[in-house]
């Protein structure tokens, strides 16, 4: 018997290649900018480190990722159409059209960035910190687009499901022994978010697992 060294086939969930890649093979990163929060009540949102911080009446960005760069360094927010980034934001955009930026939002979001961060008073995380830090990534466009479609739409389930309340006039009344829809209802979806991501996760580690090991031929 001898062990092949061409490409191996994979049994599984995905259909394309899942490879190790280093961020900066994946994304462009600059920081945004000016140190002060900007927010003068426009209509662009402003985003620091943590996410939303107000509204301005200019923008630097549209449709990117935002990592914390400073203070909350790290977190990773979205930014949906022209907003505005300071500099404790890092704007990230994917280089190419392998992967749309909202998949590449769910990518960095699974990643737990906060945990590479550097700095004992002041946290921070810097686009070269970033550029060597590795993830897997298909390197199919389908294959991404069907997954930051599926996250998005329970994001916006979620959404939708904490409006909700707020729209009801007259939401009925409730006895302390009986369940409530609505909790439940949230509860549902939060669970199913939980899952979804872990099973992502696990097909991802398994896919690493298969590749890993040998393919053996008689």
């Amino acid at each position: 018997m001898s062990r092949t060294k061409g490409p191996r086939k994979i049994r599984g969930p995905f259909t394309f290649a899942w490879e190790q890649r280093k961020l900066g093979e994946l994304f462009n990163f600059h920081y945004g900018d000016g140190n002060n929060n900007p927010s003068n009540g426009g209509k662009y949102p402003v985003f620091g480190a943590g996410g939303i911080q107000g509204g301005y009446t200019k923008y630097n960005a549209e449709n990117s990722v935002i990592i914390g760069h400073m203070g909350d360094a790290g977190c990773v927010s979205w930014g949906e159409g022209k907003h505005f980034v300071t500099y404790n934001g890092t704007i990230t955009k994917p280089k190419d059209e392998v992967f749309s930026a909202k998949f590449g939002y769910y990518l960095l979001l699974h990643m737990n960035l906060r945990k590479y961060r550097g700095g004992s008073g002041l946290p921070f995380l810097t686009y070269d910190m970033l550029t060597e830090m590795e993830t897997k990534c298909t390197n199919s466009k389908i294959e991404t687009q069907k997954i930051a479609d599926y996250f998005t739409h329970l994001d916006r389930l979620i959404t939708l499901h904490q409006r909700k309340p707020a729209l009801l006039k007259q939401p009925p009344k409730v006895k302390q022994h009986q369940p409530s829809r609505e909790r439940d209802g949230w509860c549902c979806f939060i669970v199913e978010k939980v899952l979804a991501r872990a099973i992502l996760r696990r097909r991802i580690a398994r896919r690493a697992d298969i590749e890993s090991a040998p393919t053996v031929t008689g």
